[in-house]
Formats: C-alpha cells, structure tokens, sequence
C-alpha cells in the first residue's frame, strides 16, 4: 500500500468523527508524524510504498481516534505559539485563545531582570515556558494542584530550554511562594452543566479538573486571585482567561474602576481576556 492509498484509507475511516477537511489535515499531520516526514512529503511521496510496521501503528491510531480520542493525546504532542509540546490526557490540549493570553502579556511588558512573573494552573507548561523563552531575564514560576500535569511541564520546559521554576501547590488553598509582579491564570472556568454543550472529544478525554467549576459558584477560581492579590502589593497586573459571560462579573471580584480593568475579545469575538491593573 503506498502513501496515496494509505491515506485514502485512513480519511475512511474517520468520516463522520468531525468535518472532512479537518480529518484530511488530521491524517496528514498523523502520517507526517508517524513516517518522520515533513507535512508536504505526505503529498510529494505518496506513491512510496509504506512498510508493514508503521501501517499497523497508523491502524493502531486510527482505532483510538475513532473512539473520539483527540489526535494530540494519540500523539503525544501539541503545537502551540509554534512549539511543539508533550500533551496527555493529564492536561488540556493548547488552545488558540490561550496563545493570545500569551501575546497580550508580552506585547505589554519587555524583558527585565529579576521581574517575576507566575502562572497558576499551569497544566502542560505552555505559558510559562512561552513567556520565560521570550523574556529570558524574567523570573518566571508556575503551579498545579496535579503532580501528573507539574511532571509533564518539567518535561516541556526541559526539552524547550525554558528555566521555568514549578511548585506543587493548591491555588484555592495554598499561599504564593512569594510576591510577583504579574499574576497569569487560565484557571477551570466552565460551570459543570455546559459540559452537555461540549464535544464528546473534550468530555471523554481532557481532564475536568482543569475545565469545569461548580454551577453553584462559577467565579470559584477567580475570587480566589482576587484574594490572593489583595494581599499582594508588589504585584502590577493580573492577567487571566476568562468564560465569554462572565467577563463583568470577573472585573467586579476586584473591587476596581472599569479604567483599571481591561476585557479582550478572543479571534471569535468573544470576551475571553480579562488585565486587571493594579499597580
């Protein structure tokens, strides 16, 4: 079977699961992987013929993806601000709208040194490995309540070079462990009964620790960064994802004027950022 029948077979096979141009990219990016090729020799080779062992780790692939498991999780890996991660279902897969986050942070604040910065919940690593990269004289720190998910970002930050120091450490729960001048959060924020509403992919496969809070109290995560940062004086910005409805009720946790709060909308047009100054 070469490369051209291959991937005819695997697009098949995955009809119905999302729309066709999507598992036409999927395919592409899982042979290219798979085979160590560049997405474009997927294309430019397609009449090599492809040994027996990686047709049966393509098989192999295609069977977990048809259970609704996300290509990244059968990877391994995900690209995010064009890096390439080491992704599990311990952490949630990189998102569009975080990689703005990220942007928003850096496009407001150069490098300095000594000038510390902390991300909470920090799951794969993507933020704080993102910013410590572009601003090396940054003193950048990140914790997760999970030691799955703080064993995966050390493994990012390891492999990307990125001097990234983590802490094990309950958000809700626990102090700082010590004062920072900028706050970085993409904390759960989908109250439980929106998970109806979400894909089946998202659902069965990413973890709800890192996605959902109680209906009964939604803003749980961002009261608690209020909190924290009403006991920090040194810090100068908090920067933070936030759900598309409660972008009000989020600003108004900190007790500040509408010209200390600033709410960005994400490339769908929703309100997805929130920058609470306060130095």
């Amino acid at each position: 079977m070469n490369g051209k029948e291959l991937r005819q077979y695997l697009i098949r096979s995955l009809l119905g699961s999302a729309e066709p141009s999507e598992i036409k990219a999927q395919v592409q990016w899982l042979l290219a992987k798979r085979l160590g090729w560049g997405l474009l020799d997927v294309l430019l080779k397609e009449e090599e013929e492809i040994p027996e062992q990686i047709r049966v780790q393509l098989m192999s692939d295609v069977a977990e993806m048809q259970t609704g498991k996300p290509l990244q999780y059968v990877l391994g890996e995900a690209w995010f601000a064009g890096r390439n991660f080491e992704v599990d279902e311990n952490v949630l897969i990189p998102r569009p709208e975080t990689e703005e986050l990220v942007d928003w942070v850096l496009s407001d604040w150069p490098d300095k040194a000594g000038f510390r910065v902390i991300d909470l919940g920090t799951g794969s690593g993507i933020i704080p490995i993102c910013l410590k990269l572009a601003r090396p004289g940054w003193e950048v720190h990140a914790l997760d309540i999970s030691p799955a998910a703080l064993a995966l970002a050390q493994r990012n930050a390891y492999r990307l070079g990125a001097k990234v120091v983590f802490h094990q450490l309950d958000m809700l729960e626990d102090d700082l462990p010590m004062a920072y001048d900028l706050i970085i959060s993409n904390p759960p924020y989908v109250p439980q009964s929106e998970s109806a509403a979400m894909s089946e992919q998202v659902r069965a496969f990413e973890p709800g620790l890192a996605l959902f809070v109680p209906d009964h109290d939604p803003l749980l995560f961002y009261r608690r960064i209020a909190e924290i940062t009403s006991g920090l004086p040194e810090t100068q910005a908090v920067y933070m994802e936030i759900h598309k409805d409660k972008s009000l009720y989020v600003s108004n946790l900190f007790g500040l004027t509408s010209s200390n709060t600033l709410i960005k909308k994400d490339l769908n047009g929703h309100d997805r950022m929130l920058k609470v100054s306060l130095g």
